[in-house]
């Protein structure tokens, strides 16, 4: 009897399998297969430079997330840890509608995908957290996060910052700077769910 009913448990549990739409079984993992590379490949210096942008490109496309761009002689995308958790953010959100069509070789989605929706202060300050660590006071200078964060005040402040050949180093004065500037707009600054970024209204 027991046999017999653990028997008729597997055979449905297969049925129900069977009847799961293919496109549900098989876009979670390349999704994330994907991301694992792009993330080991940026970890472990992996050559494999084309293969790698090609990831990046339709996890952005999918995700209307943009990794960052180390923006010099020849522009190239560097992602890094807060892209990665971006990534993730916006995939646990929104991975029941989305799908990879093996035809067309790119993520696509069905339903309604969702943005992420942050708070632009929290963002602000992560960006001046990541400066505050890596300023002319600190002897070890992570170079592409602190590109990173110049970039994104550049573009947001409207200020020309100091760059010496390789990068632009904050000093004190550029930290006061940046203190002062949240404290005056922080009522105009907003997270716009179209371009994923903060913007001043």
């Amino acid at each position: 009897m027991y046999m017999k009913k653990s028997l008729m448990i597997s055979v449905v549990f297969i049925l129900v399998l069977g009847c799961l739409p293919q496109k549900a079984i098989t876009y979670e993992n390349k999704y994330l297969e994907y991301l694992s590379y792009i993330e080991d490949a940026s970890i472990k210096d992996i050559p494999e430079f084309f293969n790698r942008s090609e990831a990046i490109l339709m996890i952005e496309y999918i995700a209307v997330i943009e990794s960052f761009t180390h923006y010099g002689y020849s522009d190239w995308k560097v992602p890094n840890k807060w892209n990665f958790r971006d990534w993730r953010d916006w995939y646990f959100i929104n991975k029941n509608n989305i799908y990879f069509d093996k035809d067309l070789n790119k993520f696509k989605s069905e339903g309604v995908l969702i943005a992420l929706n942050k708070n632009p202060i929290g963002v602000y300050n992560e960006y001046l957290n990541i400066i505050l660590n890596n300023n002319i006071n600190h002897r070890r200078i992570n170079g592409d996060h602190l590109d990173y964060a110049m970039h994104f005040f550049s573009e947001l402040t409207k200020r020309e910052f100091n760059k010496t050949d390789t990068f632009r180093i904050p000093n004190d004065e550029d930290i006061s700077f940046l203190n002062d500037w949240l404290i005056k707009n922080e009522q105009n600054i907003v997270w716009d769910i179209q371009s994923q970024k903060v913007i001043l209204n």
